[in-house]
């Protein structure tokens, strides 16, 4: 009788223990898939941004932004919680005038033709001299 009760005491830790631990992953994955969603939504941000700052709504949550200095600051909110992500931003080069975009397209075709009317030296294939051993 007592060995059954110690037995059935054990039995219950472990399982006690093992419910712990599934109940824990279960919650970690949720965290993950939930972290996962606010970064697509700040990457969706990211790519979207009209102004240096701003906000937008998505079914899963909303996302504020601004610009500081050379990083993107997108603050994403799922579900009460907050998600911080910075993102480095490139200035976008200053665009050519149009004469200067044109020269640089002349430029680029000229070279091309040349590439192109250049003949193509043909190699021959090196031959390898083998000389056999006798053993």
């Amino acid at each position: 009788m007592l060995y059954a009760l110690l037995m059935a005491a054990v039995f219950s830790l472990l399982l006690q223990f093992y419910l712990n631990r599934q109940t824990a992953h279960q919650r970690n994955l949720l965290a993950q898939q939930e972290r996962q969603e606010a970064y697509a939504i700040a990457l969706l941000t990211k790519d979207q941004k009209l102004a240096d700052s701003g906000q937008f709504s998505f079914n899963k949550g909303q996302s504020h932004y601004r610009k500081e200095k050379d990083q993107l600051i997108v603050n994403v909110v799922i579900s009460d919680r907050t998600y911080d992500f910075t993102f480095a931003i490139k200035e976008p080069k200053a665009r050519l005038d149009k004469d200067q975009d044109k020269d640089k397209k002349s430029e680029l075709e000229k070279e091309e033709k040349k590439k192109q009317s250049l003949p193509v030296k043909k190699r021959k294939p090196k031959t390898i001299m083998v000389k056999k051993i006798k053993f």
